[in-house]
């Protein structure tokens, strides 16, 4: 969030709504009203059928990652995905791409 829009919210205590919490980025997505509970089990649902070591390493990732510099982040990005292309999930996955069916992940 810029500097600025951080200081008029912290200064002025103004509430905001949905809308601007989405434009300002602090949220991923907006409901309808009492839509919010059916979206996030949706996502839940998305994030449930993947594979638990690509997510697990994609949230590492982000969260170790943007503390490094280019050349560091991406020396980790390498090692990271070389040691998930020795996993069973990456062979299921595979097979599951080229039968055009949903994977089948275990999290090995």
């Amino acid at each position: 969030m810029p500097p600025a829009i951080a200081k008029q919210m912290i200064l002025t205590g103004e509430p905001i709504d949905a809308e601007r919490a989405w434009q300002l980025g602090l949220v991923n997505e907006l409901a309808e009203r009492g839509g919010a509970l059916a979206a996030a089990e949706a996502l839940a649902a998305v994030l449930a059928a993947g594979a638990p070591l690509a997510l697990a390493a994609g949230k590492r990732l982000i969260d170790h990652g943007l503390g490094m510099d280019l050349e560091t982040a991406i020396a980790y990005e390498r090692e990271t995905v070389s040691v998930l292309f020795s996993t069973e999930d990456r062979a299921e996955g595979l097979k599951a791409f080229r039968e055009r069916r949903p994977g089948e992940f275990r999290g090995r």
